[in-house]
C-alpha cells in the first residue's frame, strides 16, 4: 500500500509533468495545474500524525492506557502478563484515519473477480471476503 507521502509526491511529479506538457504548446502552466502542484505540496509538509496514546489490550477483554509509544504498551503489558503477554495494541489519534468505503469502479470488479473463483465456494461468500480484504487493504487493517 501507497503511503500518503508517496501518492502525493506521485501526483506532484505527474501534474508537472503535465504542465510542462501544456507549456510547450501553450506558453504557460495552467493555473489549476499550478495551484494544485501547490496544494499537493502543503500536503506534503504537514507532519504526520503521531499517536497520543497507545492501549495495549491484554487477551482480547483488559486494556493499559501507556505513553504515545508501542514499545511502552509491550513493557506495560509484559509486566502485567508476567512474561506471558499476549497483547495487541491500539494507537489513539486526535485526528482518527478517515474510513475510505469502496468506489463504485470497485465494487463491481470485485462482484466480477468472485465470479472467477475457482475453489468452488458460493459467489457471494467470495465476494464478501474479497469487499472485507478490500476495505482492509484501504483502511489499514490487518
Amino acid at each position: 500500500m501507497m503511503t500518503k507521502d508517496e501518492a502525493l509526491k506521485m501526483a506532484i511529479e505527474t501534474l508537472f509533468n503535465l504542465g510542462n506538457k501544456f507549456a510547450e504548446t501553450n506558453g504557460k502552466v495552467p493555473k489549476d495545474i499550478a495551484d494544485s502542484i501547490n496544494v499537493c505540496k502543503e500536503a506534503l509538509e504537514q507532519p504526520a500524525q503521531e499517536p497520543v496514546e497507545v492501549y495495549g489490550i491484554l487477551d482480547g477483554r483488559d486494556y493499559v492506557s501507556v505513553e504515545a509509544t508501542k514499545e511502552g504498551a509491550i513493557k506495560i503489558c509484559e509486566f502485567m502478563n508476567k512474561h506471558d503477554c499476549n497483547c495487541t495494541y491500539k494507537p489513539l489519534y486526535t485526528h482518527p484515519h478517515q474510513w475510505q468505503g469502496l468506489t463504485d469502479d470497485e465494487i463491481p470488479n470485485l462482484w466480477l473477480e468472485a465470479h472467477h473463483n475457482i475453489d468452488n465456494r458460493p459467489i457471494p461468500v467470495v465476494y464478501a471476503s474479497l469487499v472485507e480484504q478490500a476495505l482492509k487493504d484501504k483502511n489499514g487493517a490487518t
